[in-house]
């Protein structure tokens, strides 16, 4: 009979080993390299390991940054990374104990400590953004399972969106002046620009809009030059050709709106959300705002060596080109306008807003083709009011370089014109790399333009409310007016009613003296509503549109109600737990044995995570 031989893992190879630790994630390699010397130094040495390990924690294209420098120590740029998410994660999470009875929006000074950590070194400031955008990613996965883990709840989400804000629009607004120094807001950074500001968890980096409207100039000259696509220089050659008198620009015009509106069969609408005015969407999707494909049309235009004048004023938008082999004088030139429905050309007449009687041919302004995308997206958005739609609203004020409590960025873009000449303000900004120069222009932008003297910080008394047996529902419950017949959800509620002259009191049975609630109805108004108007939704279901009203408050949808979180709970102690108890009885009451609501919550797990 063999002997049964036992192997210790101190005796394996080190190439085996690191095979295993291959299959293991960051803090487990660290936790056994703790375990003995021997196991220490090979996880130190290991660099080639580390340099997976941070490939598959970061994103690639920053990878590819920190690739190319060859002195880096791999295992100190994990530990750099981890050590950074977890302070972050973990000041996210404090947040709503500070922040919760603050009436007025947090500004710079109730996020100084994320941009202290954010300039720590050169890729600090982009990994603190990337950490931030897969927190509220993953907290929409937990949210549609419904289900609360810290930080992944709809308060941490609305936190970590308000960090993100304000490093991605600083870090845009300091991009802005620097790009408009060197007279270079085209129309295609402008619409990116705006789409960036607006969506700070989805956003596209201007490179690849860059290479966007490579291809396309490239497909251009495969139309005009036949040639296969190897022989193609982005729109170099057809340039040229322009430039030397070779080729028309008509011809030039024709094979752009073959290559962006024939050849895709590109679809054209009004509607101006993100998708459609978003560079890389429009693309891809084939679909876009009007808007967007001007800003592509012209972008590949000027690649292509043509000028067309991209016209924006609060009601009128435009391209125009003018027809200059007649005449050199821009007066006698035959004005076109290039139809951004279809990409074909329009004979017209001049334009009394459009200023062309001056000699200089441009009236193209980077402000107001912002203004324009500012109020084309409202207007889309309509009476919802989320997130991203305030986000718009900020930049109404800083186009205009208007100053005022609710916007420090037309600050940063006054200091920043007013300096333009220092190293600090002029040397190149790239968000994926933060050099020296760069992280002392930020830190000068929080701590000396602004002095948080002019943010007063205005704070709600804090109150404990318990229950009694007048009181009917709980705070997070969806209940229905069945006077005014919306549907809301409760925040909160006083034992009579605390308004001196509230609308509800008309031709109420009960009066003043019953429990009156403050809920927010569907259309995102703050309402206040007697009792006896209120009754539950039977069936609720999670109200999405709200969610960004009612963040601050609440953690997550539990299949019956929003469950308060740990400040809205200190104020009503005992509603979390009479919701739990309504929502018990209500499920027996309509299933006894409890399985419709194991039924209905598989299947609208099943559509969410399809959905997602």
């Amino acid at each position: 009979m063999d002997q049964q031989i036992n192997t210790s893992i101190t005796s394996l190879p080190d190439e085996i080993i690191t095979l295993i630790l291959q299959n293991n994630n960051c803090t487990e390699i660290i936790r056994f390299g703790t375990t003995c010397k021997k196991f220490y130094d090979l996880v130190c040495n290991q660099q080639l390991l580390w340099k997976n390990k941070l490939k598959d924690v970061i994103p690639k294209d920053i990878f590819d940054v920190i690739e190319n420098n060859s002195d880096i120590d791999w295992l100190q740029e994990v530990k750099n990374f981890l050590n950074l998410k977890e302070k972050i994660l973990n000041e996210v999470a404090l947040m709503s104990s500070k922040y919760y009875w603050r009436i007025n929006d947090i500004y710079f000074e109730g996020v100084e400590i994320f941009f202290n950590l954010s300039v720590t070194n050169d890729t600090s400031y982009y990994y603190m953004i990337y950490i931030l955008q897969q927190l509220v990613r993953k907290g929409n996965h937990h949210l549609n399972n419904f289900c609360e883990v810290k930080p992944y709840t709809l308060t941490d989400i609305y936190y970590a969106r308000t960090v993100l804000c304000h490093l991605i629009n600083t870090y845009l607004t300091v991009k802005w002046v620097q790009v408009q120094l060197n007279n270079e807001l085209h129309p295609e950074f402008v619409v990116n620009f705006f789409v960036q500001w607006v969506d700070s968890i989805n956003m596209h980096f201007q490179e690849e809009v860059d290479n966007i409207i490579s291809n396309l100039a490239t497909n251009v000259e495969m139309i005009i030059l036949k040639q296969p696509f190897t022989a193609c220089t982005s729109g170099s050659k057809v340039k040229d050709m322009c430039e030397k008198g070779n080729i028309s620009e008509r011809k030039i015009l024709e094979a752009i709106t073959q290559v962006i509106y024939h050849q895709p069969h590109m679809a054209v609408t009004s509607t101006a959300n993100l998708d459609t005015l978003d560079i890389v969407k429009v693309i891809n999707n084939k679909c876009g705002n009007v808007i967007a494909l001007g800003a592509i049309y012209q972008a590949v235009a000027r690649r292509c060596g043509v000028c067309c004048n991209l016209i924006a004023f609060p009601e009128h938008f435009f391209l125009e080109w003018r027809d200059s082999r007649n005449s050199h004088d821009i007066r006698n030139q035959q004005r076109y306008k290039i139809d951004l429905g279809s990409g074909e050309l329009q004979q017209m007449s001049l334009c009394p807003f459009s200023g062309y009687r001056n000699t200089n041919f441009s009236t193209y302004r980077p402000d107001s083709l912002l203004i324009a995308l500012v109020a084309s997206f409202n207007n889309t958005m309509g009476a919802i009011n989320n997130w991203y739609k305030q986000n718009a609203s900020y930049l109404i004020e800083f186009s205009s370089n208007a100053t005022g409590n609710y916007n420090q960025y037309s600050k940063f873009i006054k200091a920043l014109q007013e300096n333009a000449e220092e190293p600090v303000v002029y040397t190149p900004i790239h968000i994926k790399c933060f050099h020296e120069m760069n992280r002392r222009v930020i830190l000068w932008l929080i701590y000396d333009v602004l002095s948080y003297t002019t943010t007063k910080q205005l704070l709600r008394q804090k109150t404990v409310r318990r229950r009694c047996s007048r009181v009917k529902y709980a705070v997070g419950m969806i209940c229905y007016q069945k006077r005014a017949g919306y549907v809301c959800v409760v925040r909160g509620w006083d034992l009579q009613c605390a308004a001196p002259h509230a609308p509800e009191l008309n031709g109420l049975q009960y009066g003043r003296e019953q429990p009156f609630y403050q809920v927010v109805a569907v259309d995102q108004s703050d309402r206040y509503v007697a009792q006896e108007n209120l009754i539950e939704v039977v069936h609720p279901t999670r109200l999405y549109h709200l969610e960004d009203v009612i963040a601050r408050e609440f953690t997550h949808f539990n299949g019956f109600a929003y469950v308060p979180n740990t400040e809205k709970r200190f104020e009503y102690p005992d509603d979390d737990a009479y919701s739990s108890t309504q929502n018990h009885s209500v499920s027996k009451k309509l299933d006894p044995a409890g399985l419709l609501r194991v039924k209905i919550t598989d299947a609208t797990k099943r559509r969410l995570n399809t959905t997602s």
